[in-house]
């Protein structure tokens, strides 16, 4: 079981970030390699998961890295680095180990999978010394930003397949508001071009497309006030909180800059829950992971 102190740790950098009026994940990502841009395993080239990308940006941004490459211990100092008095960033990865337990009346055997969060430390290649061997891989570089509107292929491919295979039906009209309508099992955007660039009509779009998985057809995420919450409380945060990173994961995925500006009011709401419930972060980023999961399966839920 995750100690509080362990809890606050991770969402402690997350929370800083915030309130030094910084988004964490909200990195302008144009014209830097595909490979480089997401926080990522410097020797293997894995993308960190869960909360974890959030953390080591939010760390990353703080203390001045331009690197999104990170290393354990031992990595560092198989490769040739030297971290003698860096401090590491700390990270989590879940496990599940199956436990056995024996009914002591009927003899029976019953297995359950029991959650078991391991945490780890870990350096950003720029705490590792000019000694440091990292192994080439391939890279691409992002388009820049345009004015108008292009779309994009990769983004607009997952947002076509996402509503042919079940998703909800997406409606665009010349308005200033983009919702989510639980309902109807609605997404309702402004046209196209009313957007100042594809990335902010994407980022939105895959906003609210992570509010629609949790309609009852799909992963069920909805409380009976979620979607009625009052602007600013801690329902709505949370579901606020689990949508915008559900986008960031799709951005990710798709190679686009997440762009989305973000009211004072927003950041406000959700500094205000994470402080009232420390776990709401980790807790977040497990349910946006499996909404972008369920998008970019098209329909298959993820059961891990």
């Amino acid at each position: 079981m995750t100690s509080t102190l362990q809890m606050e740790t991770i969402t402690g950098s997350i929370i800083d970030a915030l309130e030094r009026g910084v988004i964490p994940w909200q990195k302008p990502w144009d014209e830097i390699p595909y490979d480089s841009r997401f926080p990522h395993n410097a020797i293997s080239g894995k993308k960190y998961n869960g909360m974890n990308p959030f953390i080591l940006s939010a760390v990353a941004q703080k203390n001045g890295y331009t690197s999104s490459g990170w290393l354990t211990f031992k990595q560092a100092i198989e490769n040739g680095g030297n971290v003698t008095g860096q401090h590491p960033a700390l990270i989590y990865f879940w496990k599940f180990n199956p436990v056995q337990s024996k009914n002591s009346e009927t003899g029976k055997v019953t297995e359950k999978t029991v959650p078991f969060m391991q945490m780890f430390k870990v350096f950003n290649t720029e705490q590792c010394g000019a000694k440091l061997k990292l192994p080439a891989r391939e890279t691409s570089v992002v388009d820049v930003v345009d004015n108008g509107f292009t779309p994009n292929k990769k983004a607009q491919s997952i947002v076509d397949k996402y509503v042919k295979n079940g998703g909800a039906s997406i409606t665009h009209a010349s308005h200033d508001g983009a919702y989510y309508s639980p309902l109807l099992d609605e997404i309702h955007l402004p046209d196209k071009k009313q957007f100042k660039t594809k990335n902010v009509y994407y980022a939105t779009a895959f906003h609210e497309m992570g509010h629609s998985i949790g309609h009852s057809t799909r992963l069920n995420r909805f409380v009976d006030t979620a979607t009625s919450a009052k602007f600013g409380s801690k329902e709505y945060s949370k579901e606020e909180l689990v949508a915008e990173l559900t986008s960031t994961f799709l951005c990710a995925e798709s190679g686009i800059n997440n762009t989305i500006e973000n009211s004072a009011s927003y950041i406000k709401g959700w500094l205000s829950a994470l402080k009232n419930d420390r776990a709401m972060l980790v807790t977040a980023s497990s349910k946006a992971q499996a909404s972008a999961n369920y998008i970019l399966k098209s329909g298959v839920k993820d059961t891990k």
